[in-house]
């Protein structure tokens, strides 16, 4: 599956089909085969590729597709689109679909896609074929392969699909239908929304995957950022509704957001069959340093720059901060050795929730290159030493998680705070925490850890792996010194392929004579004692 992304959309007749353009042009374009790439070893021959009018949003493909042999053949055709103007860097769209073609059967397929962003002469689309044994065949190659960009495609021009107005019955009927898909999702009735979404558009958003969609709803990273958000989705009232074609199209708005929702008749019943209008956080995060920063306060010090809120709490107390965060500095590069590379640009959300929607990260801390990004409230206010750490060491090596959280948790508790406070272990130290997770059967063994690329995610088990990670980078600063943890932090690398895994293991048995066994069982012993 690709990554998904929704975006604004200026005019609403940008959701609408275009069956009254398709009337005009009395059957859609077709498209030759001169730009094919193809392929041999293929039972399977497309004979023509004919593309609805594009749009933002809900697209159609028509495929027509000769079986050449006496067997049933499975066509796969994976869609993939790219919006370059969207975010910072361009946004995409991609998916696989399957269709079955009996023998010497000539099938006219349809086909449902995704374009992100608005179209421009620089949206582009890829269509890939292949002709697999089975759908669990991911090693099948491709008998063709189309690129097209927007150029040499039918763009839907705004204003040319005639719209209606709604009858007092079909604005009873949308409205109804839009308040009992608030209420499913009010009360987390997942199951019930999705049953009234169209199946074009479980397709083409959410990929067909009522899991995903699920995730979205329960606001679950990093799938929450792709989608519409449920919060402001339940505040959204019914305002006007107009017809186009066959679709009965509902405004829908609040003081904030005004959004369209596409709904069609299916069996007697209306479904949703797009929404579209609304920004959705990925893009908002791809530049959410230009947007946010201009509206934020600022105090400067000899090394950060600190970003805040106006009437927020970190203002409220920004001569404190100002004052920690210098020392927190000068205690890290007096430990290490080191300096930051340029200044540390500090920014401080009053709740995580807000640091979420607006960044994208989840959790109360982060660091990224010389930025620090951090929960600042009554609550939660974190100890200035952890995220200054990765800063400060960001240059100097890229170890696997296990070195590179477990010395930012262990450096904290070295310079005074209470380094796991924020990280599930309330006011223990560290080895009391690693002992009390030991005891309880609550544990990751040593050669799992070392292969962690991250800590934070919820697989990575942050609650142990946090402790544990501090727990063994104390042990081996403690028993054999700093200079050969060092020495250790910047020849591992961090890696998820199994080769560098290896490698990383036999590099901390060199600097430390003892293989990682051994090293773990020094470890227990003085965890017990």
């Amino acid at each position: 599956m690709g990554e998904g992304i929704w975006g604004t959309e200026k005019q609403m007749t940008k959701h609408r089909r275009w069956l009254w353009a398709i009337c005009i042009f009395c059957v859609l374009v077709s498209f030759c085969q001169s730009d094919v790439i193809a392929k041999t070893n293929s039972n399977l021959k497309v004979l023509d590729i004919t593309f609805e009018p594009i749009r933002r949003g809900k697209n159609i493909v028509y495929v027509k597709v000769q079986n050449l042999s006496s067997q049933d053949q499975t066509l796969k055709i994976h869609i993939y689109t790219r919006s370059p103007r969207l975010g910072k860097s361009g946004v995409g769209w991609g998916m696989s679909f399957f269709d079955t073609i009996k023998g010497t059967e000539t099938k006219r397929a349809r086909f449902v896609f995704k374009i992100q962003g608005e179209i421009t002469d620089d949206t582009w689309l890829r269509l890939g074929f292949s002709n697999p044994d089975s759908k669990q065949d991911s090693e099948s190659k491709k008998f063709l392969e189309n690129r097209y960009t927007s150029k040499n495609l039918p763009r839907e021009i705004s204003g040319d699909t005639p719209v209606n107005k709604a009858s007092k019955e079909q604005t009873k009927e949308a409205f109804n239908t839009f308040k009992s898909v608030q209420g499913h999702i009010k009360k987390a009735e997942y199951e019930a929304t999705w049953g009234m979404f169209t199946w074009d558009y479980q397709e083409a958003e959410f990929h067909g995957k009522f899991d995903i969609f699920q995730k979205a709803m329960n606001k679950v990273m990093p799938w929450s950022s792709f989608y519409w958000d449920k919060d402001v989705f339940l505040s959204l009232k019914p305002a006007k509704t107009f017809l186009s074609g066959d679709q009965l199209i509902l405004e829908v708005a609040s003081e904030d957001a005004r959004w369209t929702v596409d709904l069609v008749e299916v069996d007697g019943k209306w479904k949703i069959d797009w929404i579209g209008d609304y920004t959705a956080a990925i893009v908002l995060q791809a530049n959410w340093q230009e947007r946010l920063l201009p509206k934020m306060e600022k105090r400067s010090t000899e090394h950060f720059d600190i970003y805040y809120f106006k009437n927020s709490t970190a203002e409220k107390e920004i001569n404190k901060i100002a004052e920690q965060r210098e020392k927190g500095y000068a205690e890290v590069c007096q430990f290490t050795g080191k300096q930051s590379n340029g200044r540390i640009r500090l920014i401080f959300f009053e709740t995580g929730d807000t640091k979420r929607k607006e960044t994208g990260h989840q959790g109360n801390g982060w660091a990224f290159g010389n930025n620090i990004v951090e929960v600042y409230n009554d609550q939660v206010q974190l100890d200035p030493y952890h995220e200054t750490v990765h800063v400060i060491m960001r240059d100097f090596g890229n170890p696997p998680a296990m070195f590179n959280e477990g010395f930012a948790v262990y450096l904290s508790e070295k310079l005074g705070a209470h380094a796991l406070e924020h990280l599930s272990g309330g006011l223990a130290t560290i080895y009391e925490r690693a002992r009390e997770l030991k005891a309880k059967g609550k544990w990751i063994g040593l050669e799992e850890l070392i292969t962690y690329t991250e800590i934070g995610s919820l697989e990575s088990r942050p609650p142990v792996s946090y402790a544990e990670a501090s727990a063994f980078v104390k042990f081996l600063i403690d028993k054999y010194g700093k200079d050969k943890f060092l020495q250790a932090y910047k020849t591992l690398k961090n890696s998820d392929k199994k080769s560098v895994q290896w490698l990383n293991i036999k590099a901390l048995q060199r600097i430390y004579g003892k293989s990682l066994k051994q090293l773990e069982k020094q470890w227990y012993n003085t965890l017990l004692n």
